[in-house]
């Protein structure tokens, strides 16, 4: 299965912005995750036209399988 890391912040304009990682590790903690975006923001290592990210709001791990039903 697929799996994606979603990771949601709060920017400076109030509007949310989110980050994608492909392929997590499988044992990422909760404690991890928020200390990496907390990271981010003190850094200031991403901004976009809402300006710097100001807020972790959700970190989430989203699966995807396929399954072929047919194929020619």
């Amino acid at each position: 299965m697929e799996k994606t890391l979603y990771l949601t912040f709060r920017n400076e304009a109030g509007r949310r912005q989110s980050l994608t990682v492909p392929e997590p590790r499988e044992d990422l903690t909760a404690v991890e995750v928020e200390a990496a975006m907390q990271l981010i923001i003190e850094k200031n290592i991403f901004t976009g036209s809402g300006g710097n990210l100001v807020e972790a709001v959700e970190a989430k791990v989203v699966g995807r399988t396929e399954e072929v039903i047919f194929t020619a």
